[in-house]
């Protein structure tokens, strides 16, 4: 099957979101899949999918005021000269638009990755209103529609009523193939977090435990700014295995964020064998299994977080902790495929 998979995020950008998309881009080329995507980056050395660049507004996902003209046309020429079977469009950004309006004749699959008022969203006034609008337009232009947990559907049945298949997103090599985890030092728990260090990731709930828990060693793993005097050790941004390597130190992982569609790094620690703390009724806690690979507590309970997050600990330490076994590669492949018949005509 032909794929194009059209977005607003791709590496180098660093979120969740274009985690995912490279992620499928990977997982659908090594299936077999002849796999095109177009996004702002620059194609990848070795990858094993064609990449198509159409310039964007650096830093947003904004297409560039010139890209409907001469540049853009030449950009997407090879789409219109030899249409895909599938459009999958990650995201609903001007971008992805203008992809699906230079394929009038394909029909587009839409997978959300993030809502309107979601962890990342900028919070400008008057920008939810543009971006849910936008959401409403592209959900209307789409033969199917994806989302990578339950959380996500409810919230897409809640605010849009439009129903979705559920097809959870897979985690990187780099994970997979993580050497044995290291003898624990001696020392204090060490508690981490990985992601953006911002309001809408509920970042302040990590801080505020830090300070009340001075006995432990907390971690953070990201971007964003922070106050000195938290209590907590940062560590930039980094490539995949040094991730594994931060995640292969911890004794637990919190995820505190209420607003995710999947949590990422929550199947990244599973992965490498670290149990994670989240709040219950997220998209994270779907990912665990409690007492078996983490704990979940009370939505805004920091209290019932320490105590997560010290269980969570005990099962890192005790070596039972498994990534769920329905995330399994070809499983997902299959899903997606299977998410794609209506657009593809059965």
């Amino acid at each position: 099957m032909r794929v194009v998979l059209a977005t607003d995020h791709f590496p180098p950008h660093r979120s969740g979101h274009a985690v995912a998309v490279a992620w499928w881009a990977r997982a659908l080329a090594t299936a077999g899949h002849a796999v095109t995507v177009v996004s702002d980056a620059p194609p990848a050395a070795g990858a094993a999918y064609r990449a198509l660049r159409v310039p964007t507004l650096p830093g947003l996902a904004i297409g560039h005021p010139l890209a409907a003209l001469r540049p853009m046309a030449t950009a997407l020429a090879p789409l219109r000269d030899d249409p895909p079977d599938v459009l999958h469009l990650h995201g609903y950004g001007p971008l992805c638009r203008q992809v699906q309006a230079a394929l009038p004749g394909t029909r587009a699959v839409l997978s959300l990755h993030q809502f309107p008022d979601g962890a990342g969203a900028p919070r400008l006034p008057g920008l939810e209103r543009l971006l849910g609008a936008l959401l409403e337009a592209a959900l209307a232009r789409s033969a199917q529609v994806t989302v990578p947990s339950e959380a996500a559907r409810r919230k897409l049945r809640a605010g849009w009523r439009r129903d979705a298949t559920v097809v959870p997103t897979g985690v990187a090599a780099a994970f997979l193939g993580a050497p044995a985890r290291p003898p624990r030092p001696a020392g204090p728990p060490r508690f981490l977090y990985v992601g953006r260090r911002s309001r809408d990731k509920n970042f302040g709930q990590f801080v505020r435990l830090a300070r009340a828990h001075p006995e432990a060693d907390w971690v953070v793993l990201g971007d964003g700014p922070i106050d000195p005097g938290s209590q907590v050790r940062c560590v930039p941004r980094a490539a995949p295995v040094e991730v594994v390597a931060q995640l292969q130190l911890a004794d637990a992982l919190l995820a505190p964020s209420l607003h995710e569609t999947q949590g990422l790094a929550v199947l990244e620690a599973l992965t490498v064998g670290t149990a994670a703390a989240v709040p219950r009724g997220t998209a994270q806690a779907e990912l665990l299994r409690e007492g078996a690979s983490g704990a979940g507590y009370a939505p805004g309970d920091d209290a019932d977080a320490w105590r997560a997050l010290r269980a969570a600990a005990d099962l890192t330490r005790a070596g039972r902790v498994r990534p769920p076994a329905r995330l399994d590669e070809a499983r997902l492949v299959a899903a997606m495929v299977e998410a794609y018949a209506p657009a593809h005509g059965g």
